[in-house]
């Protein structure tokens, strides 16, 4: 599956003023806002100019020295698996909250709504890191722990007849990947997503579904 980006700028998380240290060294409050300037800079560089930057452009749109940035991420490759995590965290916590749920149905739907947002709002990052994640173990790790969990919930709610039995986990990546290809078309409304999510859930209730036929295309098929 591919995989909301959390915003570490977002109202209640901003630091409180720095305190300078006796020495003049940055204080923690420094160190939290450098590093959430970065990760954000290099979010925006990474979308519009892909992995290949620069960590300078990074630097520069966040508006610290590249020392700073070094600082935090030793390589390029720890800040794109701290950009990963900051994406798919939230999204491994709901899908564990959601194998607790009494409503697996509603929570598994809940998650897809999820997964949805996050690929219409974030696609171009997504897209610009996929081929590096793909390489590093800690993204494959927690790719892979989201992907485990997001079945086991899907499962769950197939169990309690919420969802069709015949709905596979690869069915579900690539009606994912149309809906969010179709609100790209319509300059990534969130709405449009909302939308026709809820005309694919109604096809993925258990009330009198339509047989299936066919089969699932191989992967990388067309």
């Amino acid at each position: 599956m591919t995989i909301p980006v959390v915003n570490p700028t977002v109202a209640g998380s901003e630091p409180g003023p720095a305190v300078a240290a006796p020495d003049g060294s940055p204080t923690r409050a420094d160190a939290r806002r450098n590093r959430a300037k970065v990760m954000a800079a290099a979010q925006s560089v990474f979308a519009a100019h892909g992995v290949s930057a620069p960590m300078e452009d990074v630097a520069r749109q966040a508006g610290v020295g590249v020392g700073t940035v070094y600082r935090h991420f030793s390589t390029k490759e720890a800040l794109v698996e701290a950009i990963v995590a900051d994406h798919i965290g939230p999204l491994v916590e709901q899908a564990r909250l959601g194998l607790e749920s009494d409503d697996p149905g509603g929570a598994f739907f809940r998650l897809l709504q999820a997964l949805l947002d996050e690929l219409v709002s974030f696609r171009p990052l997504a897209e610009a890191i996929a081929a590096t994640a793909e390489h590093l173990a800690g993204a494959r790790s927690q790719k892979d722990e989201l992907v485990t969990l997001a079945v086991a919930l899907l499962t769950r709610a197939q169990d309690a007849g919420t969802i069709r039995p015949d709905v596979q986990p690869e069915d579900l990546e690539l009606l994912l990947s149309g809906l969010a290809h179709a609100c790209d078309r319509h300059g990534g409304n969130q709405g449009n997503g909302a939308r026709y999510l809820a005309i694919v859930w109604d096809g993925l209730r258990t009330a009198d579904p339509t047989p299936l036929g066919g089969g699932l295309l191989p992967a990388g098929g067309h």
